[in-house]
């Protein structure tokens, strides 16, 4: 790869950035695994979404109606 080519990478990189959720994914699963050989030591086996670091919010419906009324 030239400099030139990397310098384009660097500003498409800048503007755009590409998402690792890809390797959160695979280390998520790693944990999880590991975590779940560990057998009678945990109550609950351990999910895959359990395990992730970086989650999206959920974002939570809000009634106005309620706001108001101060529930």
């Amino acid at each position: 790869m030239s400099l030139e080519e990397f310098h384009l990478w660097e500003m498409f990189d800048a503007e755009s950035p590409l998402p690792d959720i890809r390797s959160d994914i695979q280390t998520a699963h790693v944990v999880s695994s590991v975590m779940n050989m560990a057998g009678k030591s945990l109550k609950k086996n351990v999910s895959l979404t359990d395990a992730l670091l970086f989650q999206p919010k959920k974002e939570e419906k809000v009634d106005v109606l309620d706001q108001l009324r101060g529930r």
